[in-house]
């Protein structure tokens, strides 16, 4: 996946967009650092984002695999200076063993959030 690329997944009908900001290789996995955005597209055609649109999270490290295989390219673009200061701290804390990152499929980790917030 490519920095500053923004992808759509299939979820609940739709699509979800979300942005690759940072790629962590590690020996274990490759992990992404995406932003995930709060609206759903029809299609990936139809995915167009912008500073203001929403936010789902800001940043979610994710294992590739989890992410990657139904993704699709919807266009590329820039890393901003904001996101690679949250890339920063987060591997800041992952060098001190503090830092986790996502292993389940994101659609399951939306389902889970939404149901926990009632």
């Amino acid at each position: 996946m490519k920095t500053g690329s923004l992808y759509a997944i299939p979820y609940k009908g739709g699509y979800l967009a979300f942005k690759v900001f940072a790629v962590t290789l590690t020996d274990e996995a490759s992990i992404i650092h995406i932003t995930l955005y709060a609206a759903l597209f029809d299609s990936p055609e139809e995915v167009a984002v912008t500073r203001e649109t929403p936010l789902f999270l800001a940043h979610l490290p994710i294992r590739e695999e989890f992410l990657a295989p139904h993704a699709t390219l919807v266009s590329e673009g820039d890393v901003y200076s904001d996101e690679e200061q949250i890339y920063k701290n987060w591997l800041a804390e992952w060098n001190e063993g503090l830092a986790s990152i996502c292993s389940i499929p994101l659609g399951a980790l939306l389902d889970e959030l939404i149901s926990a917030k009632g």
